[in-house]
């Protein structure tokens, strides 16, 4: 029993420790506006220099960040720019701070570590803690961890360096964290957050090593002007205060995060070679029907709290109702329910999402659609797993697709309802192009990794 209390005592030690090394370095960062894109950084050096990623400048003439400690902004200047890292250095004339993290406090990480960033999320002016586990790759560069299109974006983009050194995190960085300092808990520097590439819908956590600091420190680059609309399509973009979009039902909130084609996500997700079960058959599927699905345009929405990802058919809005998220066409006769639990017994939760869609359609003789089901549930290698089926109904005219996803204990809950739009004597939609869209948008809805 001693040893219990012994145990427990170390463990809210640590707590408290934790808790104020993350306090300590909440002081050293910013927020960072440039053009339309909005970021984070931190203070570096000696305190009149700040460190913030270059494919969140989306403008190099009009760079502004703000002090949380002054509660107010403050003009900077770009004063080094690293391709190679997509890093860039900022200098301060008129604002200085005494807490920043110093050269000298920076460190490697190791397999397995605990860390964590302290950073601005979207639209959100208040700061805000994630985090993170260092994971596991073969090799420590960039091209060790994107596919061969990534690789491919990346170097017609032109930075950052393929053989930059980086660190893998597990766990989701959020929109707007690029730039936040990421730390273990002894308070030292391992690496610079850099928004994650773009994985289809999903994305990728990376962050660029603390040794490329010192690289940056006698950079000459020119800043890529001709780059800015591309970076878009290959980092997780940070929208605009005005454009974000966030519906939250208390407990979760879902944020828009981007806006792409199919044609765009393939190219990072590299659907077509590397397909996540079910994928690939409804391609070429609709390849033989003649659909051009690359042009079909998605919004995408993260949670970011548990990496649940929702492609919406774009333009259709999120709402919620009774802690259950949804949306509808114009006309009403597609409709997208969404549920999402903490759970202790996924399976459970997911019968009792299926009932739940019972009684919100009315409908209890849904029979099984073969042809767009999986025969057993996909398990990915990070522990994601995704179950999708399809039913049809006859009296009344419905049909229903659903995908039903667990990470660890939380339960992710999507289905499309079709209303009249079934032909029972083809057995195919009578829109064949609508009902695309709306199939490509449940099979993209995901846990990102």
């Amino acid at each position: 029993m001693r040893i219990i209390l012994l145990l427990l005592s170390l463990c809210c030690l640590n707590s408290i420790v934790f808790a104020g090394v993350k306090e300590e370095i909440s002081k050293t960062i910013v927020r960072v506006k440039s053009g339309n894109k909005y970021s984070t950084g931190f203070f570096y050096g000696n305190g009149n220099q700040i460190i913030a990623t270059l494919h969140s400048i989306g403008n190099p003439d009009q760079i502004e960040v703000f002090i949380p400690s002054e509660k107010s902004w403050c003009s900077v200047r770009l004063s080094r720019i690293s391709k190679k890292s997509d890093l860039v250095l900022l200098n301060l004339s008129e604002c200085t701070s005494a807490n920043y993290l110093k050269a000298e406090n920076i460190t490697t990480s190791t397999i397995d570590t605990k860390v964590f960033t302290v950073g601005y999320y979207g639209s959100n002016d208040k700061y805000q803690d994630r985090d993170f586990t260092v994971g596991l790759i073969e090799g420590k560069r960039l091209k060790d961890l994107l596919e061969p299109s990534a690789e491919q974006e990346i170097r017609s983009l032109g930075f950052p360096s393929l053989d930059t050194e980086i660190v893998y995190l597990k766990g989701q960085l959020l929109h707007g964290f690029s730039g936040s300092p990421i730390v273990d808990y002894r308070g030292k520097l391992i690496g610079i957050a850099d928004g994650g590439l773009e994985n289809g819908a999903a994305g990728i956590s990376w962050c660029i090593t603390a040794s490329a600091l010192n690289y940056l420190k006698t950079a000459t680059d020119a800043f890529p002007r001709s780059s800015l609309k591309k970076v878009n399509t290959l980092f997780a973009e940070e929208i605009s205060a005005s454009n974000a979009k966030t519906v939250s039902n208390g407990q979760f909130s879902f944020q828009l995060i981007k806006s792409r084609t199919f044609k765009e996500l393939d190219a990072t997700g590299n659907y077509t070679q590397y397909p996540e079960m079910g994928m690939y058959q409804i391609m070429q599927a609709l390849d033989q029907e003649g659909i051009a699905y690359n042009n079909f345009s998605f919004d995408i929405y993260l949670e970011a709290t548990t990496g649940a990802t929702i492609a919406l058919p774009k333009g259709m809005k999120l709402e919620q109702e009774n802690g259950l998220f949804y949306a509808t066409t114009f006309d009403n006769q597609v409709v997208i329910l969404i549920a999402l639990y903490e759970t202790y017994d996924v399976m459970q939760m997911s019968l009792e999402f299926e009932n739940m869609l019972q009684a919100a359609t009315g409908v209890y003789t849904w029979q099984l659609d073969s042809r767009m089901s999986f025969l057993v549930p996909y398990y990915r290698p990070d522990n994601v797993v995704i179950n999708r089926k399809s039913f049809f109904n006859y009296q009344p005219n419905r049909y229903l697709i659903e995908a039903l996803a667990a990470k660890e204990f939380t339960f992710f809950g999507v289905a499309t309802v079709f209303k009249e739009s079934f032909n029972f004597n083809t057995y195919e939609f009578t829109n064949q192009d609508l009902a695309a869209q709306f199939v490509l948008a449940l099979q993209l809805t995901t846990f990102t990794n």
